[in-house]
């Protein structure tokens, strides 16, 4: 499930404030050094937080969930508190999760 439900409200958005800033970027005239200077960084933040929240996001994610999957696999499975499977999970980082998660 994840992302799929966000994916098109979260491109809408920024396309739509994106295509709106656009032709503030091409004016030209009286002050459209000052509008330009402002407004490419904000249609570059835009678009680089669209790409954070869609990419980067879910795959650290991922990571995170299955760090903790892992950690709570070792503690059922050697009946220990959380902080020795703390310890034994900091142990086997080298063990691929593979060994711990199944998809």
């Amino acid at each position: 499930m994840g992302i799929q439900p966000q994916l098109c409200p979260i491109l809408t958005t920024t396309a739509t404030e994106v295509l709106g800033i656009i032709p503030l970027v091409f004016e030209f005239g009286t002050g459209s050094e000052l509008v330009r200077a402002l407004t490419i960084p904000l249609v570059g933040g835009l678009l680089a937080s669209t790409i954070f929240t869609v990419i980067a996001i879910p795959i650290v994610y991922r990571y995170v969930d299955r760090w903790a999957i892992g950690r709570r696999e070792i503690a059922e499975r050697f009946s220990v508190s959380d902080a020795e499977a703390e310890r034994a999970f900091r142990k086997l980082k080298r063990v691929p999760m593979k060994q711990f998660v199944q998809d």
